[in-house]
């Protein structure tokens, strides 16, 4: 909720004691609230689907070694053809190579969404920091905090794991 936003509401309430106008105030800061949030989040949009993109390809280049396995023990240990292993191996480590550059990528890129969050909100943390009056309590520090720990969680393995969900279920799928 806005500063502004507070004001009209402590004035509205001054103004009527009964707090009629309260709740309307309060659903429409709240309403505005969310549209800032669906504009940060429209911001980052095209950063988030090259993650998931890029989460896909990995998600199938992970396959690389389960399909290595199978045909090594399918064609090599039949024909016992040496050429045939070493080029499945060259195509393996190809493909390992691939997914462990994809995988740096994709980290950067969820770095770069928390770093540019970070300065978005920060700033506007900041603001409502500097304009509370002395002697308040401390929310606004905390909500810096609060940035700084959001932009780290979205840096962090935990991202790229919820965008992995998909491969585990395949995973558990193909279990026997």
């Amino acid at each position: 909720m806005s500063v502004d936003t507070y004001k009209m509401m402590r004035q509205s309430s001054a103004a009527f004691p009964s707090g009629i106008f309260q709740g309307a105030l309060q659903s429409a800061a709240a309403h505005r609230a969310g549209r800032s949030r669906l504009a940060l989040l429209a911001g980052c949009h095209t950063g988030l689907g090259a993650a998931l993109g890029f989460s896909v390809v990995t998600n199938v280049m992970a396959l690389a070694v389960p399909l290595y396995s199978i045909q090594v023990y399918d064609r090599v240990m039949a024909s016992g053809s040496v050429e045939t292993l070493v080029y499945l191996t060259l195509i393996t480590i190809a493909a390992l190579v691939f997914l462990g550059t994809l995988e740096i990528v994709r980290g950067r890129i969820l770095q770069r969404i928390g770093v540019w969050l970070e300065q978005r909100l920060s700033m506007e943390c900041l603001r409502r920091t500097l304009t509370m009056p002395p002697g308040t309590d401390s929310y606004g520090t905390q909500a810096l905090r609060d940035v700084t720990q959001l932009r780290q969680t979205i840096g962090s393995p935990v991202v790229t794991a919820l965008l992995d969900v998909a491969r585990a279920h395949l995973d558990f799928q193909s279990s026997p």
